[in-house]
This record gives C-alpha cells, structure tokens and sequence, in this order.
C-alpha cells in the first residue's frame, strides 16, 4: 500500500497533478488497492477455514485432544518420581518436559485461556488457592477491559501442580516465584510453543492455545446452546458479547464455573483425570516413601550418637583384652558378659 502513495508522489514531483496521466495513474492504483484488500480478505477467511486447517494439520477435535495427558502422564510420573529422592540426578531436559507437561495440563484442564493467564501464576496463587479452588488472575491481555480472568482448579489438579511445586520446581533452581519457569531457574515466556510442542508429540497435529480456544468455541456452536455458547466465550475472554464494564469478582466466578461445566459437557476427559489420579497416587507413595527415609534417618542417627564410655566399660575393655587379646573388638562387644552403650 506504501507503494501506492509513493507512485502518486512521483507523479506529484513532475508536476502531472492536472494532467491526464496523473488520473490514468491514481485511478489505475486505486483499482490495485481494491483488489489488493480483496484478495487479503479471502486470505484471511482462508485460513480461519477448518477444511484449510486440516488440510495443513493445524486442527483437531477435542476427543484428539483428550490424548495427550495420558500419552505424556507416564513419563511425568517417572521424572517426578526420580526428583523426589535427593541421590538422583535428574537431567535438564526430563525438568523441562515436567514444566511443559504442567503448561499443557493447565491449558486442557483448568481454561482454555491466553497464555499470559497462566505465565504470571505464582507459586504463593496456588498455596493461597481457596476452598473452591479459585484464582483471580489480574494480569492478562485483556485485563482493562475485563477485569479479572478467573481460574478453578479441580482437586486433582491442584494436587497435581502442587506436587510438581513440592519436587520439580527446586531442581530448577528458581531466582522467582513464577509457577512456570524455565531450565535456568527464569520465568517460562513461550507457553505457546510449549503447548504446541507437547500437544504435537501426543497426537501429531500442530495446536496452539489460540486455535485451541477455536476448536472449543466450533464444537461448542455445535453442540451447546446458546446460553452455554456464551458462557464458554466470555470465560475465555474471546467473545465481543461480553459486558462492556469491568467483571466484578462474583460475575467472574460464576463465569469461570459455568464455562468449566459447558468444556465438561462437552469432553468429560475421563481419560485425562485418570492419568492424573494415577500421576497424584504414584507422587503420593513418592511422599510416603520420602517420610519414611527421613524418618528412619532420623532414627539412626539417634541410635548411631556418639557416647564417651564409663568407668565400667572402661574396665570391660581391659578385661576383654585379656581375654580375647588385641584387636579383638567385635569379641569383646559380642561377649554376653560385658555389657556396653548402644
């Protein structure tokens, strides 16, 4: 379009504006503008098409989508399991896997949101969660004209990050309290990539969160209502029917309920939620087991502290060497005749 302007200006320099080949020229270039703007314009509605989207693999359904936790939890849980014992040296990559693996969870199971939603979680968000399992996420695209972006966590999810929190988290040696960060202890920024790059290696289709929250809303015009349909667009903030006012909190929360009650209608994800619980149990027995070896730990090295002997087992040695002869410590200390302090 630049070009265009720049024509006519050269036009301009030569003194043509009255002439007959200034208006040939200015009526030939709006011409091009026009078809130039069309041409866009069926591009763009190109590739918002589904059968183009498919056809480049850039489109899944949500039943697709409910694969990628179960491919992916067994390998998770392995990892986590392999950070909970201090011993083991877990390599990088096995800690990032875990970071992308919580990034996906939460784009699947918490809201199909911006990414920005869930880059500016914070550790202290998630252990201040309340009892319905709320956050109110004030940084975000959208946030002047929205308010407030209201996540629910489910038990097992929650039970989840928390877990990733607990073991993971540390081994990255984190300088901040983003929930998400990076191999180099940094806040994680491209959570669309890593959306993208766990979701591609699950079912082999490239999905970011954006067309994700595409694929909710075409499958939620087809089998929702449209009181439902709106509910799922105004908790993604992805809709212009949405109020023109800042949400309050109370509208934000049963937004947030009501959006997360139409996804579930629409996908149960039964699949997903036992990976999940399978992953929650597996750390759970992580958790019991670590108990126990700090505890039994903690038992030896009080049975193991050191006492000075007594004038007795001062006496007992000398009778032991005696009897058995030097160097003959196991004897003595075995012998039922002396008896010596644990």
């Amino acid at each position: 379009m630049n070009a265009i302007g720049h024509m006519l200006d050269f036009r301009r320099s030569f003194n043509e504006t009255n002439g007959a080949k200034y208006i040939a020229t200015k009526i030939y270039l709006q011409r091009v503008k026009r078809y130039l703007f069309k041409k866009m314009k069926t591009s763009w509605n190109e590739l918002l098409s589904i059968e183009y989207l498919n056809s480049i693999n850039c489109w899944a359904t949500l039943k697709d989508l409910q694969l990628v936790i179960p491919y992916h939890c067994n390998k998770y849980m392995q990892i986590v399991k392999n950070a909970s014992s201090t011993l083991n040296n877990v390599p990088a990559h096995d800690l990032s896997f875990c970071t992308s693996f919580i990034t996906a969870t939460l784009f699947l199971m918490v809201k199909a949101s911006r990414p920005m939603t869930f880059k500016f979680l914070t550790v202290q968000m998630i252990k201040n969660t309340d009892e319905k399992g709320i956050i109110d996420q004030t940084r975000f695209k959208t946030q002047e004209k929205y308010g407030f972006d209201s996540l629910i966590f489910s038990n097992e999810v929650l039970r989840l990050v928390n877990g990733y929190i607990d073991y993971v988290r540390p081994r990255l040696n984190p300088d901040c309290d983003f929930l998400l960060i990076c191999r180099n202890g940094k806040q994680l920024v491209n959570l669309s990539n890593v959306f993208g790059r766990i979701v591609y290696q699950a079912i082999g289709k490239y999905i970011n969160p954006t067309r994700y929250r595409q694929i909710i809303e075409t499958e939620s015009a087809m089998n929702l209502n449209q009181d439902e349909q709106a509910a799922v667009s105004a908790d993604q903030k992805h809709s212009s029917h949405v109020a023109k006012i800042h949400y309050q909190k109370i509208q934000s929360h049963e937004i947030a309920t009501k959006g997360q009650q139409c996804v579930q209608k629409l996908a149960s994800n039964v699949e997903a939620s036992n990976s999940i619980l399978k992953v929650n149990n597996a750390i759970e027995n992580i958790t019991n087991d670590f108990t126990r070896e700090v505890n039994i730990t903690q038992e030896t090295n009080v049975r193991t502290k050191k006492a000075p002997f007594s004038s007795m087992e001062d006496q007992f040695l000398i009778d032991g060497l005696k009897k058995y002869g030097s160097g003959k410590w196991t004897s003595i200390l075995n012998d039922p005749g002396y008896k010596f302090h644990p």
